[in-house]
């Protein structure tokens, strides 16, 4: 885990998977600009690399329940 203003790396670990898959998420930052910056949303960047020989289908699924948690008082 690395975190540096509004980006943040991960880095996945599993003996089991034969892959090393990371995620990097950010938040548009614009230095000396505050409306911009202000925009409510995430990127998030997966990378994935085969361990072995051979190259692999990786798919990423994001699965959130009120996310923005609109309902909440």
């Amino acid at each position: 885990y690395e975190a540096e203003g509004a980006r943040v790396r991960l880095r996945y670990h599993d003996d089991r998977l034969p892959l090393a898959l990371s995620l990097e998420a950010w938040s548009p930052l614009i230095p000396h600009e505050v409306e911009p910056s202000l925009t409510p949303g995430v990127f998030f960047d997966f990378t994935a690399r085969s361990l072995g020989p051979d190259p692999l289908e990786v798919s990423v699924c994001l699965l959130a329940t009120n996310l923005a948690a609109f309902d909440q008082p």
